[in-house]
């Protein structure tokens, strides 16, 4: 996905993570979960727009790419307090070394120093962190008033998606255009693609959290255990699809109990009544509004960001899974 340049720059990215996370040295066992390893796909796919521009500038594309993995993994610190997670990219998570408090505070520590990097650049990109920032919150926001909630419409959770994971790779995108020195109309146009696969990503996620298992280095069932009902569950309601009363029972009493056999149970409905169906044909019409979007952009950099959109459902054997 991204050429020479791409890779030194993403190397020179890493090293930049790797000193953050020896910067506080209780943490420092524990960060490591969170800034080494990992796809990197917001930091890759900010270089790999950045270096296809008129005139790149590799100091702030590894800058800007440093701050957008210092805002994601901040925000990994924060769901492992939330979901209570014990383990993070088959590392334990600094809440299960250290404690909550610990963690809730290297979230914000990794969140401070991501703004230390934009902080004397131009007033637009201060707007455009600043724009994303609140959305991300709003969206993580509403996800937490909607626990354990069963009404809520597509279009209202695909709209909370887009707020808590999208909008922070529009931002990879519009801060790759802004450091490769492409117009407002490149950036526009990335935005709107980023939109969809950000969107797309996330539901991703939503299914490798349902089907979960040794393949996939997860446990079935996170969301469904601390009331966060993804996309297959609400479908299950919202198209009145077969055992959806079963279904609402299921969940109820597993709010007084969290038997991993009932969470699986709960997992196993969705995928077989056709739900995890539903959820990925959706996904993939988000892909391919992506991949329409950026179809108008000139040169390869169309084609590199088609790449990246058919390759945000990784790892996840969704179709075959659910046929079986």
């Amino acid at each position: 996905m991204v050429d020479e340049l791409g890779r030194k720059l993403l190397d020179e990215t890493d090293q930049a993570l790797a000193a953050v996370s020896g910067e506080v040295p209780f943490m420092h066992a524990g960060m490591g979960a969170y800034l080494q390893g990992g796809k990197r796909l917001r930091a890759k796919l900010l270089v790999a727009v950045a270096t296809k521009g008129p005139s790149p500038r590799p100091r702030d594309i590894v800058r800007y790419a440093v701050f957008v993995e210092l805002i994601h993994a901040g925000g990994l610190c924060h769901d492992d307090v939330v979901d209570r997670s014990t383990t993070r990219r088959a590392r334990p998570s600094i809440g299960h070394l250290l404690g909550e408090p610990a963690a809730a505070a290297a979230g914000l520590y990794l969140m401070a120093r991501a703004f230390e990097q934009v902080a004397s650049d131009e007033s637009c990109v201060r707007r455009w962190v600043g724009d994303v920032a609140a959305r991300v919150a709003r969206g993580q926001a509403r996800e937490m008033t909607d626990l354990y909630s069963q009404n809520v419409s597509v279009d209202e959770y695909l709209k909370r998606v887009l707020d808590k994971t999208g909008a922070l790779f529009q931002l990879a995108c519009i801060l790759g255009a802004e450091a490769g020195g492409f117009g407002d109309d490149v950036r526009h146009v990335l935005s709107a693609y980023a939109a969809h696969v950000g969107t797309a990503f996330q539901l991703a996620d939503d299914l490798r959290d349902i089907l979960g298992g040794p393949f996939l280095g997860r446990e079935p069932g996170t969301d469904i255990r601390e009331g966060v009902y993804t996309l297959p569950v609400l479908l299950t309601f919202i198209e009145r699809r077969e055992r959806g009363e079963e279904l609402r029972q299921r969940l109820r009493d597993l709010r007084w109990g969290k038997d991993r056999d009932a969470i699986r149970a709960c997992c196993d409905l969705v995928i077989q009544n056709g739900a995890v169906d539903a959820a990925t044909k959706i996904l993939d019409r988000c892909v391919g509004e992506g991949i329409r979007a950026a179809s108008s952009l000139e040169g390869d950099l169309s084609g590199i960001l088609e790449v990246f959109a058919r390759g945000v459902n990784y790892d996840l054997p969704v179709r075959s899974r659910a046929a079986s």
